[in-house]
C-alpha cells in the first residue's frame, strides 16, 4: 500500500517544484482542472530517505525504479461537474480521478486548505468530518494532525502530514529546484 501512495507524493513534490515560489506552495498553484499526470508504482520505497530534513537540502532519489509488472496510469484533475457524481459531494470543488482504481476523490480546495470530502469507486464515501490533506500556504514547518470520519468507516481516523524540508530533488534524468518535502 505504501508504494502506491508514494508516487502521488513524488508527483506532489515535482508539481511544487514547477509552480511554487521558493519554499512556499499556495492553493492557487495546485494543478488546475484538465491537468493529467502519469503515476508509476515504485519497486522499492527504501530508496526514499526522509531523514534528510531542513531548509536548502538535497534529496538524491536517483535509485528510484518503477515496478515493471505494473503499467503507469493517468490521473486527471477535474471539476465535480465533469464527474458522474457531482451532486453527491456538494462541498467539492476539486476532483482527482485515478484510472488505476478507477475512482474519484472529491476535495474542497480553499485558500487555506485542501480537504477530502468524499470519494467514489464502487460506492460513495461521504466525509462527515473532512480529512485535511494540506494547509496553505504550505512551507517548511507546516504540519497537521487531523481527525476524519465518513459513512464507510466505523471509527474514522487520523491524517497527519508535515513539511519537513525545502531544497532540490534529483530523480533519474532530472533535478528539480525549489521542492517542498511533505
Amino acid at each position: 500500500m505504501l508504494q502506491r501512495y508514494t508516487a502521488p507524493l513524488l508527483a506532489f513534490l515535482i508539481h511544487m517544484s514547477c509552480f511554487a515560489q521558493t519554499g512556499v506552495l499556495n492553493s492557487s498553484e495546485m494543478l488546475p482542472p484538465g491537468s493529467i499526470f502519469v503515476q508509476r508504482v515504485m519497486a522499492d520505497v527504501s530508496v526514499l530517505d526522509t531523514t534528510i530534513q531542513g531548509q536548502n537540502v538535497a534529496w538524491d532519489f536517483t535509485a528510484i525504479t518503477p515496478l515493471t509488472s505494473q503499467q503507469p496510469y493517468n490521473n486527471e484533475v477535474m471539476l465535480p461537474a465533469s464527474t458522474p457524481h457531482p451532486t453527491t459531494f456538494p462541498d467539492a470543488n476539486y476532483v482527482l480521478y485515478e484510472t488505476e482504481i478507477p475512482g474519484y476523490s472529491y476535495f474542497s480546495l480553499t485558500s487555506t486548505s485542501h480537504s477530502r470530502v468524499g470519494g467514489w469507486s464502487t460506492q460513495a464515501s461521504i466525509y462527515s468530518d473532512p480529512q485535511i490533506e494540506m494547509l496553505f500556504p504550505m512551507s517548511y514547518g507546516v504540519n497537521s494532525l487531523d481527525t476524519w470520519d465518513n459513512n464507510l468507516s466505523g471509527t474514522g481516523g487520523t491524517y497527519q502530514f508535515a513539511c519537513i524540508g525545502t531544497g532540490s530533488l534529483e530523480l533519474p534524468g532530472h533535478t528539480y529546484a525549489d521542492v517542498l518535502m511533505v
